[in-house]
């Protein structure tokens, strides 16, 4: 018996020594599961249950158009999602300068881009909701973060006609004179050639009541407003449609690019933390992806976005939630759609891009901006243009700080407040102060971490060592 007890108490100690170890590494479970620095800040993708949805597909052989200002395509979280020709160049467009450059020179196309499909598990930064999927730029919007309808149609068609399977267009209508109704940012022609051709458009709702409403209520587009950690509607973002979505649009951190003298510098500030609905979209696009490389169709992934989404605010589909919050777990699931055809291979990029109409002459001061046909065979998109100056998102009002950013914080400090300093055509402010993102060495304090994890497991061992000569000696 008292050998038993002996035993016991010589157990007992190593029992408590493993449960100890388990949980100091236990805890690091969700650094070793991603070893992205910054994925701990993007709670969007825990409440979407990306991680969930990844069981089944990341995304492969998707593609998703980011018709946008462009995106940076030297990131390195963004570098190998591009699409691009076995030669190595790129595949895209700027319909703003009409070249072949789709370059950020803004910042805020680059934050969409990381959002859909940053690469993960790469030991940089962020991951994407799809982080198998490909990007095609598309530049629609200038330096200053503002066109007009009718590129921005042309953009969406342009993507239609080089493989997107999904076109994320994160911005909204301005209406050219205060008080008069807004418009929609994207022309119904537009939308409507997309679907045609089995492509979905998922566009941001905008940051002001009633700023999606110029959207027919027939349009096969899927609008997104914003949601909090709260799982709230997003004070600045409303939907405005019944069959719309939100998704979490608050504190999102993301790829960015720093604007600077000449174009837009990922050096300088290659992450930043950004709220609008302009960042809720691409969640829903990400969540496309899977569902097309799962082998749905547009029709299919539309539907099982909605009937996967959780429901928010008063029981059913409302104006202010649409049918509810991405979940992209649960829409991969849902029950109302069903396989079409087998999950696609990942393809290789090698199609030409679609012709480019030649540059615009100059305009003479003042008159209605005019531009050529757009480069393809398809709807007379300019019957459905109205002169608007399109932004990503428009201002949100006093009370909201929306579509700011600022450059992502330190690792372990808590997200940085996003300054209100809305504006009616600039959405991403890219003079916010810098916070320094941690030690390029060791980003996000990993190593410091898991010096301090074998520091205890040390310990434990130790002191194990010591119980263990006591015990033989009692022996």
């Amino acid at each position: 018996m008292g050998g038993g007890r002996r035993a016991e108490r010589r157990w007992g100690p190593v029992t408590v020594a493993a449960v100890v170890l388990v949980a100091l590494f236990g805890a690091g479970s969700a650094w070793a599961a991603s070893n992205d620095p910054y994925r701990d800040q993007q709670w969007g993708l825990d409440r979407i249950r990306v991680d969930e949805a990844w069981t089944s597909t990341r995304g492969d052989g998707a593609v998703v158009a980011i018709v946008d200002t462009g995106i940076s395509l030297s990131h390195p979280d963004l570098f190998d999602r591009i699409t691009k020709r076995p030669d190595g160049s790129v595949i895209g467009i700027d319909l703003v300068d009409d070249d072949l450059d789709p370059s950020d020179e803004h910042g805020h196309g680059t934050l969409v881009a990381g959002i859909v499909a940053a690469a993960a598990d790469n030991g940089v930064g962020i991951a994407g909701v799809a982080p198998g999927a490909r990007l095609l730029p598309v530049r629609v919007l200038d330096a200053d973060g503002s066109g007009d309808s009718e590129t921005v149609g042309r953009g969406v068609i342009w993507a239609v006609d080089n493989g997107a399977d999904v076109v994320n267009v994160s911005l909204e209508s301005v209406a050219p004179e205060a008080g008069e109704p807004a418009v929609p940012g994207v022309p119904d022609a537009a939308i409507r050639y997309a679907a045609d051709r089995g492509v979905l458009v998922v566009a941001a709702a905008g940051n002001r009541p009633g700023s999606a409403a110029g959207y027919p209520a027939d349009s096969p587009i899927v609008l997104v407003g914003a949601s909090d950690r709260d799982d709230q509607r997003a004070s600045f973002s409303t939907v405005d449609r019944r069959d719309g979505l939100v998704a979490p649009g608050v504190a999102i951190t993301s790829t960015w690019c720093r604007r600077v003298e000449r174009g837009c510098d990922p050096a300088a500030s290659p992450y930043g933390v950004a709220e609008g609905t302009s960042f809720a979209a691409p969640h829903v696009s990400g969540a496309a992806a899977l569902l097309f490389a799962r082998g749905y169709d547009a029709v299919e992934v539309r539907q099982r976005l909605l009937d996967g989404a959780v429901d928010l605010g008063p029981p059913g589909p409302d104006p202010e939630h649409g049918a509810g919050r991405l979940d992209a777990a649960a829409s991969l699931n849902a029950a109302s759609a069903r396989t079409t055809s087998a999950p696609r291979p990942t393809p290789e990029p090698t199609r030409e891009p679609a012709p480019v109409a030649a540059p615009r002459a100059p305009a003479e001061p003042a008159p209605a901006p005019t531009t050529p046909a757009p480069p393809h065979e398809g709807p007379d998109a300019e019957a459905a243009i109205t002169d608007v100056v399109v932004a990503p998102d428009g201002s949100p009002g006093d009370d909201a700080a929306a579509d700011e950013v600022t450059p992502a914080p330190a690792l372990d400090a808590a997200p940085v407040e996003v300054p209100s300093e809305p504006s009616p055509t600039v959405l991403v402010h890219g003079d916010a102060a810098p916070v320094a993102a941690g030690d390029p060495a060791d980003p996000g304090g990993v190593g410091a971490r898991t010096s301090l994890q074998l520091l205890a497991a040390l310990l434990v061992m130790t002191a194990m060592a010591c119980w263990s000569s006591a015990a033989r000696r009692e022996v």
